[in-house]
């Protein structure tokens, strides 16, 4: 019989120690979760730091208890027995010290993310209508994040905060949409679930999106493009910003339907879009008063429609075009007084001196330069526009072989505001010397190609300069 009443007593202890360690588990599984969701208050988190240190001190308690009674009912045959008062209360306050921490977490987000009911958003009551995120794995109550917005174009800086979505909470979803001012498809790959052609259903919900990025781009998981279809988007963006589209297989239909739904569009990145003609240029003229910036980089678009977008956006900041398309008669198009801040042309050899006079007469505003591969650009020419832009703050002229020592000692003579320029090995320390000496801001400079010793001599001469070759 002793013994039967010391196997019982070791299986009921065993039951209260599992049961309480279960109970810690989950509170540890739970505030490990939540402790790295910033949408919870620095005072909840610390609330939650104390709650668990109770937790720790109950469970202690509560397993001393149990061993203690389990020991004295070995040792009197008598087993374990009911449960004793103290270890009930410690047990309970383990159960109520959780539900504290869990209630103290659902209130933090409840307030940072489900704010005034007037804000929501009710379905159309259309017969058979998904939720904009139908197909997103269950999480049985979990939220799971999934939207994240990131810097897209030149600079433009968006919100990296993460959206966090309630996935079995229709309304909240759609009350998140329609205060998201950003989204970013490329996110798709680190663990987004809604295949891509379902995007164009949750942007029917985005009334609010102002920054929009659907560039196409490799699953390295799938090992496969991914690519959004805009032409199936058609619910009107009027908040919309700005779009960027590179890489992707846009045709020029759908891009001119797509930019009639967002006539507040500003800024409009098209990289390497390769089936884009000069048939899409007529829709952007249409919205190119307000145009900020514009990357038609590796597309087909000709010189023509180049001169004529560029004639017809005044307000234009950033420019980045390539190819020998860009000659002296886009560079002509900016009118005297231009805005333009930022100019980026590769692969030119049709741009020449004559294109960067005018450029330097017209575009006084600019503070950064990017010439790669320009070879029909000399010294002559780029004197030109240092002499007449003094606020240039960045020069690069990779490859530019041409570009000599007159002009590089233009800039360091007229630009004072020089903070980076790239140069090509084929420029002489005298040069060099003149740069750091008269550009008080000056803090990198690059010789590609340039051996590593002289790079290693012109280091220790100037150690508050960074100085490579790469």
């Amino acid at each position: 019989m002793a013994a039967s009443s010391s196997s019982s007593s070791s299986g009921d202890s065993g039951s209260l120690r599992d049961f309480a360690k279960h109970e810690v588990e989950a509170f540890n599984s739970a505030y490990n979760h939540i402790i790295n969701d910033d949408r919870i208050a620095p005072e909840s988190i610390e609330k939650l730091r104390v709650l668990r240190e109770n937790i720790r001190l109950a469970f202690d308690n509560a397993i001393r208890e149990i061993q203690n009674q389990s020991t004295a009912g070995a040792g009197t045959g008598e087993g374990l027995g009911p449960t004793s008062v103290r270890i009930q209360e410690e047990l309970e306050k383990i159960k109520a010290l959780r539900t504290a921490a869990l209630d103290t977490s659902r209130e933090s987000i409840d307030r940072a993310t489900l704010k005034a009911k007037d804000s929501l958003i009710e379905l159309p009551k259309t017969p058979g209508l998904r939720s904009p995120l139908s197909g997103v794995h269950e999480l049985d109550a979990e939220v799971y994040s999934f939207l994240t917005t990131r810097e897209i174009g030149d600079g433009l800086s968006v919100s990296r905060a993460t959206v966090h979505l309630q996935v079995n909470s229709l309304k909240a979803q759609l009350r998140t949409l329609k205060s998201l001012s950003g989204i970013a498809i490329e996110k798709y790959r680190q663990g987004l679930r809604l295949p891509p052609d379902r995007w164009t259903d949750v942007l029917t919900f985005c009334s609010n999106l102002k920054h929009l990025d659907l560039s196409s781009f490799f699953d390295t998981k799938r090992e496969e493009w991914v690519h959004i279809d805009i032409g199936q988007i058609t619910t009107p963006l009027p908040s919309l910003k700005s779009i960027n589209l590179k890489f992707s297989l846009v045709r020029d239909e759908n891009l001119n339907k797509f930019l009639g739904l967002c006539p507040g569009l500003t800024k409009i990145y098209l990289y390497s879009c390769k089936q884009l003609t000069d048939v899409t240029m007529e829709s952007l003229i249409k919205i190119s008063h307000n145009l900020l910036s514009l990357d038609l980089s590796e597309t087909s678009i000709s010189t023509e429609a180049l001169v004529s977008i560029i004639k017809n956006s005044p307000s234009l900041t950033y420019l980045n075009v390539d190819g020998d398309r860009v000659n002296d008669d886009v560079i002509r198009a900016f009118a005297p007084g231009s805005k333009l801040v930022t100019l980026r042309i590769n692969n030119s050899d049709t741009l020449t001196d004559h294109g960067l006079r005018i450029l330097g007469s017209n575009c006084k505003e600019l503070t950064s330069l990017d010439f790669l591969r320009c070879k029909g650009i000399t010294g002559d020419g780029i004197k030109e526009i240092a002499e007449n832009c003094p606020k240039l703050a960045s020069i690069y002229l990779e490859s530019c072989f041409n570009v000599s020592a007159i002009g590089i000692m233009a800039i360091a003579l007229n630009c004072s505001e020089l903070t980076h320029i790239v140069l090509t090995h084929l420029i002489d320390d005298t040069c060099i010397d003149a740069l750091i000496g008269n550009c008080p801001q000056l803090q990198s400079i690059t010789l590609l190609v340039a051996s590593d010793e002289r790079i290693e001599n012109l280091t220790k001469r100037y150690p508050g300069i960074t100085i490579s070759n790469t």
